[in-house]
């Protein structure tokens, strides 16, 4: 499914064939420290406020009128 048509979600993520050769050059450890850092970004992120509405049209933030 390319990339426009995916389900609107909180957000998604695309890495590089160069980054994918990069992380199989990691070792255990490495992708272990990478696997947490990237779950800890993920709660981060469901913590945040949206940026679109419901009807997936963006949400766009007026200066001052940020909650």
């Amino acid at each position: 499914m390319p990339p426009d048509e995916y389900p609107i979600t909180d957000y998604w993520y695309e890495v590089s064939d160069e980054y994918i050769r990069d992380h199989l050059d990691r070792t255990p450890l490495q992708r272990l420290q990478w696997l947490d850092d990237a779950r800890i970004f993920t709660l981060l992120c469901r913590r945040g406020s949206k940026t679109y509405y419901k009807d997936g049209k963006p949400w766009k933030i007026v200066p001052g009128s940020e909650p």
